[in-house]
């Protein structure tokens, strides 16, 4: 008899081991991934786009902004397309300024691990200065890491050809490398003068920048809803050029940098719309002259998938691979 009770114990035991160990496989084979790759469908999103820069100097111990230089709001419209596993996006300015005297151009490669954004600026006209000859210039590279890319997709919320169906986050990491130039023969520095000292004959204010930023990116999904936020913030290295009618010094500095981002939209398997945002804010200068530099991006866009069907189930980076190997 005990034989039997040891028998049927064992039995039992065994049995509800087995049927927790497939109830833990069913649970896994079935549970929803994060995201999803969309890797057969192709999309086109018509767009409109806004991108600003700002840049102010003032005496550090008065810490008023005595001089600002923002040039005319850059607005575009026009259309971003995926096809064959490349992102493209095309926009023509739509503003009343002089284009042909302001340029700027902003490009990206996103993969799963990782991202690199690039802009290239470059303005004549400014805001509320009168009679200027200042020539801005801003260029950017920046580099950054996914560190939990199998759950969060950073490419769900800026080029849409993934969808995240699960909340998740990461930490991030950002790298970083700028140069700006602010030059004027007539003079940088056009209100209050007199404030500023030794600076009062500024003609050219120039530095390179290289800064690390750890940060955080959460996306949060509420049926097709989609919302993200993420914000990075680290320590910059400025290498500083200063020429002061006609003497060119250089210094070097360390301040903090920021960076936050937002996107809000609906996102369907066939169709998806919302607006993208970016914004970064650089701090430099000496115990005479600060400096403050400020970019942000704005996109609203609504798009529409389609089903990749012959010539375009192409993909252009599986073609270079094959020519690779």
């Amino acid at each position: 008899m005990n034989t039997f009770y040891n028998y049927l114990k064992h039995s039992l035991l065994a049995t509800g081991v087995v049927f927790s160990t497939l109830t833990t496989l069913a649970f896994q084979l079935t549970e929803k991934p994060y995201y999803e790759p969309l890797e057969n469908f192709s999309y086109i999103r018509p767009q409109f786009v806004q991108r600003a820069i700002n840049f102010e100097t003032f005496p550090t111990e008065l810490k008023i902004s005595a001089n600002k230089f923002t040039p005319s709001a850059r607005s575009f419209v026009g259309i971003g397309l995926h096809l064959f596993d490349v992102d493209v996006s095309l926009n023509l300015p739509v503003s009343d300024i002089k284009d042909s005297r302001n340029l700027d151009l902003r490009g990206n490669i996103i993969a799963r691990k990782w991202g690199i954004t690039g802009i290239w600026q470059r303005y004549r006209d400014f805001n509320k200065v009168a009679q200027s000859e200042a020539v801005l210039k801003h260029s950017l590279v920046q580099a950054y890491y996914i560190f939990n890319h199998r759950q969060y997709s950073h490419r769900a919320v800026t080029n849409q050809n993934e969808q995240q169906t699960r909340s998740a986050g990461s930490p991030m990491l950002y790298t970083m490398i700028t140069r700006f130039q602010l030059e004027d023969q007539t003079g940088v520095i056009k209100e209050n003068s007199s404030d500023f000292g030794s600076f009062e004959g500024l003609e050219l204010y120039e530095h390179w920048m290289f800064a690390a930023m750890p940060g955080y990116g959460y996306t949060y999904v509420k049926d097709s809803w989609v919302l993200n936020a993420s914000l990075a913030y680290g320590v910059a290295h400025y290498w500083e050029n200063y020429r002061v009618t006609g003497t060119l010094d250089r210094d070097i500095n360390l301040h903090g940098i920021y960076q936050v981002g937002s996107y809000l939209g609906f996102d369907k398997s066939t169709y998806f719309a919302g607006i993208h945002m970016e914004y970064r804010r650089f701090r430099s200068g000496s115990e005479q002259l600060t400096n403050r530099l400020s970019y942000y991006s704005l996109r609203l866009g609504f798009g529409v998938r389609f089903l990749e069907k012959g010539f375009f189930r192409k993909s252009i980076p599986a073609i270079f691979s094959k020519k690779k190997a």
